[in-house]
């Protein structure tokens, strides 16, 4: 039997990572509506689409790892790993990906 080995990749050590989630936490908020508290921690369906976007622009546009994003939403990384999953596939579905793109730009300018 062979033991699989998994690679860790160091978590992000930026000076700004803070002023960086806490921005983009705003900005989440301010699209869509939500508290930040409620982009942060609700369960509920509504902010979880806004949280999902969130997740996908640390992990694709800044390269986190996913426990680094877990700890910003207070999740664990096989949730962030299903989240950015939820997104990439509407992202590479022709006929959805309008629904999603036009808020990940508004989000990240």
């Amino acid at each position: 039997m062979m033991a699989t080995t998994y690679r860790k990749k160091p978590i992000p050590s930026l000076e700004n990572k803070r002023t960086l989630t806490s921005n983009l936490i705003a900005s989440l908020a301010a699209h869509s509506g939500f508290s930040e508290e409620d982009i942060r921690k609700s369960r509920n369906h509504h902010q979880v689409f806004w949280r999902r976007l969130g997740i996908w622009i640390l992990l694709k546009d800044y390269g986190w790892t996913h426990q680094a994003v877990a700890d910003v939403f207070n999740t664990s990384p096989p949730n962030i790993f299903n989240s950015f999953k939820v997104i990439e596939k509407l992202l590479n579905d022709s006929t959805r990906r309008s629904s999603v793109l036009p808020y990940i730009n508004k989000i990240t300018d």
